[in-house]
Formats: structure tokens, C-alpha cells, sequence
């Protein structure tokens, strides 16, 4: 297993230190009505052979326009007249731009999926039982939908001809009015649709937790007089920890790699995500297949570093609660 996961993840980081030959890469220049474009390409030999040539080119990649951009974002902070102005000009760089929505989609939608997850757990548990199972069915429908489909169902929906597309411009009184017109408004709708396709995972999680929990600690909470949310805060979610612990670290890692949704609501001229990005390099020739690894290379970074905190806490906490049970023996034999 431990091949499985390493192998690609080695050969993803090699990648982005190579590029393609420069005996690979012909330049050509292409004129208009508008003026001449030099495009690159790759050469008749290149596009015949089954191994095109590649050369190490080290940290390129890295340092380049399309990536971490050093040169650029030095440039932007001397002529920056203010912190605002530099992070303005810095978000205008295609990786900066799609880092800062996919940081955005993924803490909005992980800790709302995850709540309203638990909300609709503790809702339908309390149904009568011959309402559960349609409810519990309906409420699943989300995960039956692949990301894309509902996406593109979205997207069908608030076209300014369909339903939702025309109660929302009556309702405004705006005829002009879209909720794909502006970056604030389209990454609200891809954060609500990343909440409704998350948080059925949560649902699943929590619903089964919740039969677990001892019933003999809820009857004791109510017996010393415990309100129904003093049993929720006290009894029942440090019973379901592990749980929260394990949705969040698999919400974060699925809502990083965000894709579907830019694809299926057309919305890459508002919102890019790191792995957009990815893509876009992958649609293109070979020449951007160092490009496509190193952003990969970095979303591995960036996402190491942002379940380590979670993690090293998991740890702790296993560790505190695995000392304690030795704390209280030795308690005990100092005071005998």
C-alpha cells in the first residue's frame, strides 16, 4: 500500500523538475489582422516518438510566472504603495488566484458540511420510525449525483431562462441580474453547491454515530438534570470525536482537490482551484506537463501542511488519554 501511494507522489515531484528538450520545442510565429504571436509547439520528431526528449531544468518551474512567481511578486512589493495594493496585484497570478479560492472553498465548506451534517443526524434520528427511511433516502440523494452532474444541473437552473435563473431576476427586479455575473456571487454558489454535495458524507457518519452513543450516560445526564443541548455538548459530541476527526480530515483532503464544479458551472473566468489549474496544463500540449506536476507537487505541500496541525493534535489527545488510565493507578498507590 505504502508502494501505491508513494510511486505516483515520487514521480509527480521528478516531473516538475523536467521539461521538454529544447530540440522538442519549435516556435513558430503566427500572424493576424492584429499583429504577429510567437506560439510554441512541439516538433514533427517530438510528436512521433513515443518518449519526447526532456532535460532537467531544476526549480524553473517553480520559480515561473505560473507558479510561486519570485520575480514577480518582488517586483509587485517595491512598486506597491500599500499591503492592500501588493495582495491585489499578487492575487492577479494564476497560482495565487486559485490558491486563495481553493483556501476559501475548503474552510467554508468542511466546517458547514460537517455542522449541517450533524444538524440533520440529530433531526432525523428523532423522527417517528416510519419516517426515517424516506427521509434518510432524500437526504442521500446529494452523493447518488456526481459532482459534475449536479454542477451542470446548477448551472442549467440558474441560466437566465430556467426557474431559479428567473424568480431571482423577479425578486431583484433586476432584469440584468445573474448569479454567475460577478466573482462575489459566483463563488456563492459554488461554496452552496460544495456544502449540499458534502454534507451527505457527514450525515452518513454522525447518523451511525449516534446509535452508538451509551444510552445508560444519556438516561444519567437527564436523571442530574441535564437539558437536551447539555447532553449534546457534554455526552454526545466527545462520544462522536473520532468521527469529527475523521470527516474533517477527509472533507479537507476532497475539498482541496475541488475540480468538478468550475468544469460543470463554467465558472474558471470567476474561480480557479488549484487542481483547475491542473487541469488546464493536462488539456494543453506536452510542453505543460512540468507545469501540471509542479502544481500538483504544491497542492501536496500545501495540503501536508494543512491536516500536520490536526494530526500532531490526534496524537496528543491519544497520547493524554492513553497516559491517564497509568496516572490513576499511580495516583492510588501514593495514597494507600
Amino acid at each position: 500500500m505504502l508502494v501505491l501511494v508513494a510511486a505516483p507522489t515520487v514521480t509527480v515531484f521528478v516531473q516538475s523538475f523536467t521539461g521538454l528538450a529544447e530540440r522538442s520545442v519549435t516556435k513558430t510565429e503566427i500572424c493576424g489582422p492584429f499583429g504577429c504571436a510567437e506560439q510554441s509547439g512541439l516538433s514533427q520528431q517530438a510528436t512521433t516518438s513515443d518518449k519526447p526528449a526532456r532535460r532537467f531544468v531544476g526549480l524553473a518551474h517553480y520559480r515561473d510566472r505560473a507558479h510561486l512567481a519570485f520575480g514577480e511578486i518582488h517586483h509587485r512589493w517595491h512598486t506597491s504603495d500599500s499591503l492592500v495594493n501588493f495582495l491585489q496585484k499578487t492575487l492577479t497570478l494564476p497560482f495565487y488566484g486559485a490558491l486563495l479560492f481553493t483556501l476559501v472553498y475548503t474552510l467554508i465548506v468542511t466546517p458547514l458540511a460537517i455542522l449541517l451534517g450533524l444538524w440533520l443526524a440529530c433531526c432525523i434520528k428523532r423522527l417517528a420510525p416510519q419516517y426515517r427511511a424516506p427521509v434518510v433516502f432524500i437526504t442521500l440523494l446529494p452523493m447518488v449525483v456526481t459532482p459534475l452532474m449536479g454542477a451542470l444541473a446548477l448551472f442549467w437552473m440558474l441560466d437566465t431562462h430556467a426557474i431559479l435563473g428567473t424568480a431571482l431576476r423577479e425578486i431583484s427586479g433586476n432584469n440584468a441580474f445573474s448569479l454567475r455575473a460577478s466573482t462575489p456571487l459566483t463563488w456563492l454558489v459554488l461554496i452552496f453547491h460544495g456544502i449540499w454535495q458534502s454534507a451527505p458524507l457527514a450525515f452518513v457518519v454522525y447518523y451511525a454515530g449516534l446509535y452508538t452513543v451509551p444510552r445508560s450516560l444519556q438516561d444519567s445526564a437527564r436523571v442530574d438534570g441535564a437539558s437536551q443541548w447539555q447532553i449534546l455538548r457534554y455526552v454526545t459530541l466527545p462520544h462522536l470525536l473520532p468521527m469529527t476527526i475523521f470527516l474533517v480530515l477527509i472533507q479537507i483532503m476532497d475539498n482541496f482537490r475541488v475540480l468538478d464544479p468550475i468544469i460543470g458551472f463554467a465558472a474558471d473566468g470567476f474561480a480557479r482551484t488549484l487542481s483547475f489549474n491542473v487541469y488546464a496544463d493536462l488539456q494543453s500540449d506536452a510542453i505543460r506537463m512540468g507545469s501540471a506536476a509542479t502544481t500538483s507537487s504544491l497542492m501536496i505541500v500545501l495540503l501536508a501542511l494543512l491536516i500536520t496541525p490536526i494530526l500532531i493534535w490526534v496524537m496528543r489527545h491519544n497520547t493524554q488519554h492513553s497516559l491517564q488510565p497509568g496516572l490513576r493507578a499511580h495516583q492510588r498507590r501514593s495514597f494507600a
